[in-house]
């Protein structure tokens, strides 16, 4: 195996293997540690239905053995050097990462190799593991904020898989084997699926070497996937849970992480509720004291993107909250931002993304995104030059065609039923579909004063603006 071509920008250098692997390293003299990230593009989104959660648990496994590594070698090894280890599934990407002073990149290249082409994949490990998938399975429903925004993606998305849940179902994960788990990271865990990021002070053609040893002889097969773009459905979803107070999530569209005008919708974010400064947190909560938590949000991936509002309330307070979340988001609509809330959030993206430059971590993933998102690096200049090309006008061009109520979704989680069932017209006026979760109760039989048959304590699933509910 050899190197098909290697190019250098500045203190970045990119080698491409001859099998289609991608090696990407940020020299970076003054530090005296490196962050080192070995990248699979395999995620939830890849998976079919009855593989969902596959990539997640692949994650877990790695980490259990290989011929010459237990586990506990695996963790031993890297805290033994004052290193910290770690594995990520995300949608689109699987990462397993390592940050360590810079004479231990050697070994974690070794470590994160051996991991990766050897994992034995014990059937006794992996009936283990099955209960600690589980149980993160459980510990994350107990979490309503990750389940509001799990909701939102699902129902925004409803059919693609990019809004399929990254860690998995019960049933997936009870059923998966070790035939079954080898054979998809057979399929997905190729060189023209993998890139090795590399920043802090780091040596390139070393890095080089070593991947050349662990991934230089493994081949790439074609493995197409293509699915069709995601698109908003608008629609109304609600989960009962007993919780003390509401969680809602509404939003729509929003962008890819590559296209042009992402920073003018990070700019429209930052001044609606990205921040303390924003209108959504002196408005709701500084001014009014409603909530806690208030605030919108942009998930950006490669297919797709969506732009939206988060809010926590007790019931009542969710009554006045709303008249101000549409009022907001009505007037930055049709009124646009000030020039004092635009020159503030400019510098504040300017800001931020000069601080993260500071990381080697945020430096070893940008390196990923530059990758995956434009095929090249992109220096910090030309990011801070994109950023200073935006102007007012795109901002509220934006704020009008992103902040269209009419064309959002609606997602609730809380306490809903029997005659708080009504205040879910006063969240958005459209059809409400329920949504069970996995580990909900189901409904409650009571007796009929009539015939004493069991009938449901709750009304129907459907709320409509049509219909009077009690």
């Amino acid at each position: 195996m050899k190197v098909v071509k290697t190019d250098k920008t500045g203190m970045v250098a990119r080698t491409v293997l001859e099998n289609g692997l991608v090696v990407l390293t940020e020299d970076i003299p003054m530090y005296a540690s490196a962050s080192l990230g070995v990248w699979i593009n395999v995620g939830s989104k890849h998976e079919a239905e009855n593989d969902a959660g596959i990539s997640h648990f692949i994650e877990h496994m790695l980490f259990k053995g290989t011929p010459t590594r237990s586990a506990y070698d695996i963790a031993d090894v890297m805290e033994g050097v004052g290193g910290y280890l770690n594995g990520t599934t995300d949608k689109e990407q699987t990462c397993y990462s390592c940050r360590v002073m810079d004479k231990h990149v050697d070994l974690s290249m070794d470590l994160i190799g051996d991991m990766i082409r050897n994992s034995l994949y014990d059937p006794e490990e992996l009936e283990r593991e099955k209960n600690v998938v589980l149980d993160e399975i459980k510990t994350y429903e107990d979490s309503p904020p990750d389940v509001i925004h799990d909701m939102f993606l699902r129902t925004t998305w409803k059919g693609h898989p990019l809004g399929r849940s990254t860690i998995g179902t019960e049933e997936v994960i009870r059923a998966a084997n070790r035939a079954q788990m080898m054979h998809y990271q057979q399929t997905h865990y190729n060189p023209g699926n993998m890139l090795v990021t590399v920043a802090g002070r780091v040596d390139h053609d070393r890095v080089v070497e070593k991947t050349l040893q662990w991934f230089g002889d493994m081949k790439n097969p074609r493995h197409e996937f293509s699915p069709a773009l995601p698109q908003v459905d608008p629609r109304c979803v609600y989960r009962n849970r007993d919780t003390e107070q509401i969680y809602l999530c509404m939003g729509g569209e929003g962008l890819p992480m590559a296209h042009e005008g992402k920073y003018k919708l990070q700019m429209l974010d930052n001044v609606l509720g990205g921040g303390m400064s924003s209108r959504l947190f002196q408005e709701i909560r500084e001014k009014r004291g409603l909530v806690y938590n208030v605030g919108s949000f942009v998930y950006s991936y490669m297919d797709g993107g969506v732009f939206g509002v988060y809010v926590v309330a007790g019931p009542d307070a969710m009554r006045e909250v709303m008249p101000l979340l549409r009022d907001i988001c009505a007037d930055v609509r049709e009124n646009g931002i000030t020039e004092r809330e635009f020159e503030r959030s400019r510098e504040y993206l300017k800001g931020s993304f000069a601080l993260g430059l500071e990381s080697s971590s945020m430096r070893m993933m940008r390196l990923l995104r530059s990758e995956t998102g434009y095929g090249r690096f992109v220096p910090p200049e030309e990011v801070v030059a994109r950023i200073d090309a935006v102007t007012i006008e795109d901002v509220n061009q934006y704020a009008s065609q992103y902040l269209d109520l009419d064309r959002f979704c609606f997602t609730a989680l809380g306490p809903f039923r029997g005659t708080r069932r009504k205040l879910l017209r006063e969240l958005a006026p459209g059809a409400w579909e329920e949504d069970v979760g996995p580990y909900d109760r189901p409904r409650r039989k009571r007796k009929s004063a009539d015939n004493g048959e069991a009938v449901n304590e709750e009304p129907q699933p459907v709320i409509s603006s049509r219909v009077h509910v009690t």
